[in-house]
């Protein structure tokens, strides 16, 4: 299946799925000090989802637009922020599209892994540079791959949730394979009338720190940190569960 197929299958589940009451607090408040710090007034989420963060950062007074490959987390994103807000559907490689260059752009979760492949990650990276004003700051976020290669891939930390009369089991395995990390996430779903399940499978390409830094060199872009998750911690390649790079957009360009 396809990333755009899987997302677009997930959009009625995804923030069932996402344990926003956990994220959102932190993620959201290592951006807002770091784009406060930067004095950015604009911002584009370029895998926003369903626009939790949008939202959130919008609230927090900044300027924000969003894209994203699935027109169903689109849809769920514009009922979120209302009919005005700037929301495109696009990949990253036809980034800015209609949306002009901002101060920073943001790339949260596994999204740019789940361009799939080494060529689409790196055409991605080339429309995300593009849509990062001269001087701007580019604030890339996935998991630390050289960390599940070592775990050797496996059950990741399900999830319970309870939304009505229902009830909700998130189960993530990860497939680690040579060339690729195969993700699934099964979805079993219950109520006193029964149980459903469904699967989505996305292709992630492991993204690695030295790799991500050496193409962001060649973009005209210089990594001011890299980090190991939003609580600030350093990264390490052998324990840290994520990897959080920061990067400045020469201003010449």
């Amino acid at each position: 299946m396809s990333a755009v197929g899987s997302f677009d299958d997930l959009a009625d589940l995804y923030d069932l799925l996402s344990d926003w009451d956990r994220r959102l607090p932190l993620e959201v408040g290592f951006l807002e000090n770091l784009l406060r710090a930067e004095g950015a007034a604009t911002l584009l989420d370029a895998a926003c989802g369903t626009g939790a963060h949008l939202m959130a950062l919008e609230s927090a007074g900044f300027r924000v637009a969003g894209a994203d490959l699935s027109s169903r987390m689109l849809k769920r994103a514009r009922y979120r922020l209302g009919e005005g807000a700037r929301l495109v559907e696009t990949d990253f490689a036809s980034l800015p599209g209609p949306i002009s260059p901002q101060d920073a752009v943001v790339v949260l979760g596994n999204s740019l892994p789940a361009a799939g492949t080494e060529e689409r990650v790196r055409d991605g990276l080339a429309g995300l540079a593009a849509a990062v004003v001269p001087g701007g700051i580019l604030i890339l976020h996935s998991m630390n791959f050289n960390l599940q290669r070592k775990m050797g891939g496996g059950l990741g930390k399900p999830r319970e949730v309870r939304d009505g009369a229902r009830r909700h089991l998130f189960l993530k395995l990860f497939d680690v394979l040579p060339e690729k990390v195969v993700l699934h996430v099964i979805a079993l779903t219950w109520d006193a009338t029964g149980l459903s399940s469904q699967h989505f499978k996305t292709d992630l390409w492991p993204v690695e720190r030295a790799w991500l830094e050496t193409e962001l060199e060649g973009l005209g872009f210089a990594v001011e940190q890299t980090l190991g998750g939003f609580d600030g911690r350093t990264f390490d390649v052998a324990s840290s569960p994520d990897l959080l790079v920061i990067a400045r957009k020469s201003a010449s360009m």
